[in-house]
């Protein structure tokens, strides 16, 4: 649409009046700007009317080609557009020029098959990890007798807290379930960090330490704040995510003394 109206070359049309009568045809003034009394009107043929103070360029075609390079949320319901024109619009059409290019040599393809083989490889990076997750899960389930085993307790309830390597938080969120049905009565906390800044944790309890005072909600949202993040959830089953990984063994120390706390009174 722009680049269209850009070929038509109109010419701008430039005046001065008053603030008011500005106004009164409809002229555009943006970001809370204050105006004097006088002020200047820039008409682009029947597109666009607006009050500016700075340099502009004579017709339309002066402008060259325009390439919007961005777009982000100001504020709720405003978005922001960045663009460059003439130029600058060129060199950023030139660089995705040598991006494509180079992404065509990478995968050894002509530009219209490149977006089938990145789909392709988006797939096959899905059934791969899912491969990984279920494999992974095959595996806990194999240890789990053994971490039931090396569980605390606490008149007679068992406390599991620990922290699992890279794992999301949907396969966290399937352990801790698996752990607390077949070690009832039971309270299990696992944690992830699975990058630089996210971590995963889940609170898992079976249904009759609700009665005890415990609340997984409660005891996820506090240790949530050591990993920078927020959670909640049910009484007998809460997750939190976060950005800070080194806080993650301090949450789930914090988890283990919340929970003999709460089961000591």
């Amino acid at each position: 649409m722009v680049n269209g109206e850009i070929k038509q070359n109109k010419k701008l049309g430039v005046s001065n009046t008053s603030f008011e009568q500005a106004q009164e045809a409809g002229a555009l003034a943006f970001f809370g700007e204050k105006y004097q009394e006088r002020v200047r009107v820039i008409k682009a043929g029947d597109i666009s009317l607006e009050l500016c103070g700075g340099t502009h360029v004579c017709s339309c075609g002066e402008l060259g080609p325009f390439k919007i390079v961005g777009e982000s949320s100001v504020a709720s319901g405003i978005r922001r557009i960045e663009a460059h024109s003439g130029r600058k619009a060129l060199e950023s059409l030139e660089q995705e020029k040598n991006q494509l290019n180079e992404f065509m040599q990478t995968f050894g393809v002509a530009q219209d098959e490149l977006p089938g083989r990145i789909e392709g490889l988006l797939r096959r990076i899905k059934e791969l990890n899912k491969k990984l997750e279920n494999s992974r899960l095959e595996n806990f389930k194999s240890s789990i007798d053994r971490i039931i085993a090396c569980a605390r307790q606490t008149r007679g309830i068992k406390i599991i807290v620990q922290q699992i390597k890279s794992a999301d938080m949907g396969l966290l969120r399937l352990m801790a379930d698996l752990l607390r049905q077949k070690a009832s009565p039971s309270v299990v906390v696992l944690g992830s960090a699975v990058a630089k800044e996210k971590v995963f944790i889940v609170c898992a309890l079976t249904d009759e330490l609700r009665s005890r005072g415990l609340d997984a909600a409660k005891i996820i949202r506090t240790i949530a704040l050591d990993v920078g993040g927020s959670g909640g959830g049910r009484a007998d089953f809460a997750q939190a995510g976060g950005k800070d990984p080194s806080g993650l063994e301090r949450a789930l120390v914090k988890a283990e003394n919340i929970i003999k706390q709460e089961l000591g009174r």
